[in-house]
């Protein structure tokens, strides 16, 4: 349960978005909702009802699980703001997610001083999980 409530809460800014340049992900044109469930790592069935206003975060987080690590009990990114940009991912989207990292970390610090057990997911299976995804489709 609190391994799913983690997971849930590191990957919370999969759902938020503003701002736009014309290399972002919110101007992103895909050629078919295939295309686009492979962009959101969603089954093709489900592009049509997740709702617009989160794609383009879901798209930033898709993006940046690569570069998603994990240090003792610790998330972070290891991409600069600006080299996300260069992949598409807007400012914002970069900040999003970097927030929701850094309240999962909140979270943990305080569950480990009340000496509740957690276990962390394991962020490298996250990623070869994705790829898989992404490749099968």
């Amino acid at each position: 349960m609190k391994k799913a409530f983690l997971f849930i809460l590191a990957c919370g800014a999969l759902l938020l978005a503003t701002s736009c340049n014309n290399n972002s992900l919110r101007n992103k044109k895909y050629k078919s909702v295939h295309e686009e469930a492979i962009a959101l790592a969603l089954p093709d069935s489900e592009v049509a009802t997740f709702p617009e206003k989160y794609k383009a975060q879901r798209a930033a987080s898709v993006i940046l699980i690569d570069y998603i690590e994990q240090k003792d009990s610790t998330y972070y990114l290891t991409i600069s703001r600006e080299d996300a940009k260069k992949l598409g991912v807007d400012g914002d989207l970069y900040d999003n997610i970097k927030k929701s990292l850094d309240n999962t970390n909140n979270g943990i610090k305080e569950l480990n001083k009340k000496g509740e057990k957690i276990e962390l997911l394991d962020v490298e299976k996250v990623k070869e999980d994705a790829r898989r995804i992404r490749a099968s489709k």
